[in-house]
């Protein structure tokens, strides 16, 4: 008897749902590569145990798609310690500046010139 390709046995796995879970993780998961530019795993795991005990001539296959995508890279956040433990954004021992104005910018400068029109 001829040997059956893996191919042939993955079409039999639920009725070939298997080969479409599998296609449409593929493809997210190709996109998130794509977007983070790390790796990312897809794994296709397929238990085979007897149907019944004693007999081993029926067997039953159990399917298992695990993805593991990429991780966007996130941000990270510089905060200050106060002297009670708490988090804040200025540091405690700055002091705060006083008396200082804002500086005019080229935007603001054309907005005030089209006013005065």
């Amino acid at each position: 008897m001829a040997e059956r390709s893996f191919v042939d046995t993955l079409k039999d796995i639920r009725h070939g749902d298997v080969i479409g879970e599998l296609g449409a993780e593929l493809s997210a998961l190709v996109g998130a590569v794509r977007a983070t530019g790390s790796k990312g795993v897809i794994t296709l795991s397929i238990t085979v145990k007897p149907a019944s005990k004693g007999d081993v001539s029926a067997l039953v296959l159990e399917d298992e798609i695990k993805v593991k995508p990429p991780k966007f890279p996130k941000g990270s956040t510089i905060l200050f310690a106060t002297e009670d433990n708490a988090l804040q954004k200025q540091d405690p021992r700055q002091p705060e500046l006083t008396g200082l104005r804002t500086v005019a910018t080229v935007s603001n400068i054309n907005r005030v010139e089209s006013e005065a029109v």
